[in-house]
């Protein structure tokens, strides 16, 4: 919070572009009130594109899983990757909250090496992560959407 408050910056200086305060709670006033997991995660994924340059967020079904894919553009100061985690444990909570009961993940892919802490990626989307991948993507059964 120190950071947030000092940097004005919610994403604490980690993307090119400064993320205004309020841009996360602004997001959930509109998200939270969706439909349907669908709604939602387009709803994001339109916000995250609005308010930041740095962040690519896409929507994905193929074979009956749907994915989000969420990737932060070169050049940015988060090298270690610590906002992808944020923000894919944001949207794994949010999306739980609208269908009222959590999310269950078929999958998580983590587009950078295994870290010394990458047990915390495992507590924080209940299931395994793979680290290394092509691309940053939460992974579910299209069912629960």
């Amino acid at each position: 919070m120190y950071i947030m408050r000092e940097l004005q910056d919610e994403s604490c200086g980690l993307l090119a572009q400064r993320t205004k305060p309020g841009t996360l709670a602004t997001m959930c006033h509109a998200s939270i009130n969706s439909a349907d997991l669908r709604v939602l995660l387009n709803r994001c994924m339109r916000f995250f594109s609005l308010v930041n340059d740095d962040i690519d967020s896409h929507i994905g079904v193929k074979g009956g899983s749907a994915m989000v894919t969420l990737n932060v553009m070169k050049g940015t100061a988060d090298v270690e990757g610590h906002i992808i985690m944020v923000m894919l444990g944001i949207i794994h909570r949010l999306a739980g909250w609208v269908i009222g009961e959590p999310l269950t993940l078929e999958r998580v892919c983590i587009a950078r090496g295994t870290p010394v802490y990458a047990n915390d990626y495992n507590v924080l989307f209940e299931t395994a992560v793979t680290f290394g991948a092509e691309r940053n993507v939460l992974q579910f059964s299209e069912a629960d959407d």
